[in-house]
This record gives C-alpha cells, structure tokens and sequence, in this order.
C-alpha cells in the first residue's frame, strides 16, 4: 500500500513551510498568554480601527482593504489565537478567552478606545466585546454576517453548528489534526463527497487542490473543533449579547446580495 503524503505540521514553529511575505510589517503583542501577531496602518492621531477575521482567515485577509482605511484610521488587523502567526493554545479555544484577548490587545497595544470590526466568526467576537468589554473600551461596533445563533450547536434559532458549516470543522478535525498533527490532505480531499452534505461538499471542492490553501495553512484545526465541544461554545449565548450591550449601538451588515 503507497504511503498517504503527509502536509505540515503548520504554524509558528513551522515557519518556514507555513508562511509567505507581506506587504506590511508584522508585530507581536504578548497578553501574557498568546503572542498576537498583527499589523498596524495609519496614523496615531486618527480613530483606532481593530479589524477582526474569519475563523480560517488571517490578517491578510484585510491587506487590500488597509491602504483605503488608513485615510481615516489607525488600523489594527490581527491574527486571532491558533490562526495567521499567533500562538497555538491547545486546549484553550473558548470565545471568552479569544474576546479576552482582544480585550488585552486594545488595552495594551492600541492604548485608546477603539472601533471595533468583525467578519463571520470575527463579527461574534465584536459582539462579545459589546457585551463583555470594560465600560469605555469600545467606541462603537460593526458585526459583518456573525453567524450568531448558527456558532450554537443547539440553537432556538436558524440552522445549528451541527447542521451547517460544523460538518467542515469535523472533517478537518479527522484528517488534518489538531496543530496539523496528521495533515492528510489527499484523504481529506477523497472523502469530502461522502462525508460532508452535498451543499458543503460543493463549497470544499472550490479549494481542494493537490496543496492546502495558505489560508489553511495557517489555522489550527482544533480552533473549529474546539466551537463543536461545550467548552469552546463557552460564553456563546447571543440572547445575552442584547441584553449586556453598553455604549454606541452596533451595526450589523448582512451580506450583499449575490455573495
């Protein structure tokens, strides 16, 4: 039987195999318990912008949006724990401590209250600094499509973790490992058809190439596994969102038509 090609281990202490070149400078800020990577565009004297990706997505994601914002903010992009070049946490993938996170990195590296702007997973996370923010920290909030009651695997609302994109994180769960520890790429690829709902399995088949994309490269699976087990759903209840929501009111931006 030919050996099945294995991709990774990926990641910070991987580097050299995990990471491509910016046209940005990279920083750290330590929280004291992550590393988060980032990048800052635009001038002190302008609003703080904290710009928030997608679970699976790194900063970059925001790379070309930068130079048109930094106009009028000073802009942070991030890489969330277990994405882009900030630590790996194994065991530790909860919202409450990636809104912590958030909540260190305002305070310590952009030093002022800040606007704050989410995308998908992201967005949820806007949300919990609404809610769960020091008074004052945030100065107003933008939730880009936060999949609010879909991040629950029992919701009272809509479709369920379960019944969406859930399948996706198990399969990456099985084949990849957490930290890329079994990088099955091709098996992964193989069994998409079958073991994911024939409407995800459409979506998976636009980036399975012969090499994982660079985004995820640079996500540990764990992160989407993590949001299936109660203990990375901790402290995900949007119902108590509205009711702890202090200061500006935020805007919640559904997606654009044809998207």
């Amino acid at each position: 039987m030919p050996m099945t090609e294995r991709f990774g281990p990926y990641g910070p202490q991987y580097a050299e195999r995990t990471y491509l070149a910016h046209r940005f400078p990279e920083e750290r800020f330590d929280t004291a318990e992550v590393q988060m990577n980032h990048v800052c565009v635009g001038d002190l004297d302008k609003p703080a912008l904290l710009l928030i990706p997608g679970q699976t997505e790194s900063w970059w994601g925001y790379e070309d949006a930068l130079p048109l914002l930094a106009d009028r903010f000073q802009c942070f992009a991030i890489d969330l724990r277990g994405q882009g070049r900030s630590s790996r946490t194994p065991g530790r993938y909860t919202l409450d401590n990636m809104g912590n996170d958030l909540v260190r990195f305002i305070q310590g590296r952009i030093a002022q209250p800040a606007i704050i702007s989410g995308l998908s997973s992201g967005g949820v996370l806007s949300c919990w600094l609404s809610a769960y923010a020091p008074p004052g920290l945030v100065r107003g909030a933008h939730f880009e499509d936060p999949p609010l009651f879909a991040s629950e695997a029992d919701t009272s609302c809509g479709q369920s973790l379960r019944q969406g994109v859930g399948h996706m994180f198990r399969l990456w769960s099985t084949y990849l490992g957490d930290q890329w520890s079994i990088g099955d790429w091709h098996g992964m690829v193989a069994a998409a058809p079958t073991e994911l709902p024939a409407w995800l399995a459409a979506l998976f088949s636009a980036m399975a190439g012969d090499q994982p994309p660079q985004n995820l490269k640079e996500y540990d699976p764990e992160w989407g596994r993590a949001l299936l087990d109660r203990h990375g759903r901790r402290l995900l209840q949007p119902r108590s969102y509205a009711r702890r929501r202090q200061g500006p009111r935020p805007v919640h931006a559904p997606l654009p038509r044809g998207r």
